[in-house]
């Protein structure tokens, strides 16, 4: 059953087959965004306060130039962050994601558009996907990648996941 359809985001046509593609446990949505089925992905807690920092200096400047935003992140991790080593390249790699990222979840991401807030079985509120522009289908047991969940979470002032 589409769960789009209990909450009034799903359509009127019909669904006639559907084809899942998953690999690692990562699915591509119609965004082009990786989600990923997994609940958590074990040493990223040690970036959370790094994730923190980011969402915190794109909503401190005014400035809305992506490049100037890059290298203030760039300036950031070299600077004031301690990243335990063997994150250390993952970070490097990483960076212009997170800040991308960053700057879709507080610019282009809207609530009850590419997401929702619903509570968990423990009523803990989340952040749960939708695939909007496709289906309207509401993707409970999904994250995005590259930092744009969490992302998400600070926006709202919920807790961060790994």
């Amino acid at each position: 059953m589409n769960a789009g359809n209990q909450l009034g985001t799903g359509t009127q046509r019909p669904y006639d087959v559907v084809i899942i593609d998953e690999v690692g446990c990562t699915l591509i949505d119609g965004n082009n965004k990786i989600v990923r089925l997994a609940d958590t992905a074990p040493g990223m807690e040690y970036l959370n306060p790094l994730l923190s920092a980011i969402w915190k200096l794109i909503n401190t400047n005014e400035s809305v130039d992506k490049t100037f935003m890059i290298n203030d992140t760039q300036t950031l991790v070299h600077t004031e962050m301690k990243i335990p080593r063997y994150l250390e390249e993952f970070v490097k790699i990483q960076l212009l994601y997170w800040t991308n990222n960053a700057l879709l979840a507080k610019n282009v991401y809207q609530l009850d558009h590419q997401y929702m807030m619903k509570h968990d079985e423990k009523n803990i509120k989340q952040i749960t996907p939708i695939d909007y522009l496709n289906t309207r289908v509401i993707q409970s047991s999904t994250t995005w990648s590259d930092g744009l969940h969490q992302f998400l979470q600070l926006k709202h002032v919920l807790k961060i996941t790994s």
